[in-house]
């Protein structure tokens, strides 16, 4: 999968996707991969089981991140379903861990104890699932807005990394571009402050220009060391993808 993304071989990271495929369903189907066959020296969570679900869900979402960094102006479809695949992979691990937790304490229990621990059991599991859910809503709040990977190989300059910032109140994103000289460039995006001005304005600090305007509720920032010109060619193309794409030529030429 690395590789298909890095070298843009689409053929290498299609294969990775029914490597995932093959192994999701080899763990599925595998005898213990849904219930524990044997209680002696279980722990829940902590078990060679849980260990297979949880690499197997971070290779996924590692994988679908390098899908969508690697096509950032194709369709999202492949990128959001091994997303889907992980959640659900999550999902699974925590409701069979959930589950055979009260039924290794069932193993032991009288006959009303175990109708009482079959009650709890299904207790619990309304209760993990609630809280994953809320965890999900949560990782999906961390920043309000749209994070888009700008694609800007035909300027020169590939996507080497991105990440969430904090920022007062509310969160902002990163990304990083660097071109075949090792030169770098930095796109921040944020949520601006109401009173922020929307026209598209150009600093300068020794060598280092930025162009920022605002958009659609989010503020953009370009930062780098680089000609003016060269660096408004790459605003322009970064507010051109922009879903309310525009021209700032006319603004930035204050």
């Amino acid at each position: 999968m690395w590789l298909g993304t890095s070298y843009r071989r689409r053929f290498l990271w299609i294969a990775g996707l029914v490597l995932f495929s093959l192994t999701g369903l080899t763990l599925l189907i595998c005898d213990g991969s849904l219930y524990t066959m044997s209680f002696e020296g279980y722990l829940p969570i902590l078990n060679l089981r849980a260990l297979a679900y949880v690499l197997l869900a971070a290779a996924v979402c590692a994988a679908a991140h390098l899908i969508r960094r690697a096509t950032p102006d194709e369709p999202a479809l492949p990128a959001n379903a091994l997303h889907v695949c992980w959640i659900l992979l999550l999902f699974i691990l925590l409701t069979v861990e959930t589950n055979d937790l009260f039924r290794s304490w069932m193993v032991d229990a009288g006959d009303q104890d175990t109708m009482t621990l079959g009650f709890a059991r299904y207790m619990a599991m309304a209760v993990v699932w609630s809280l994953y859910g809320l965890v999900l809503v949560w990782l999906t709040r961390r920043i309000d807005l749209p994070v888009k990977l700008f694609d800007l190989r035909d300027q020169g300059f590939e996507l080497v990394g991105g990440r969430l910032l904090p920022d007062g109140p509310g969160k902002s994103a990163q990304l990083m571009y660097q071109d075949a000289q090792g030169t770098r460039i930095t796109v921040y995006l944020r949520k601006p402050d109401q009173a922020t001005e929307a026209a598209f304005r150009y600093e300068q600090q020794g060598d280092v220009g930025l162009f920022y305007w605002v958009e659609a509720g989010a503020g953009y920032a370009l930062v780098g060391a680089l000609p003016k010109e060269q660096l408004l060619a790459l605003a322009q193309e970064i507010y051109r993808q922009h879903p309310v794409a525009g021209a700032p030529a006319a603004a930035a030429s204050r």
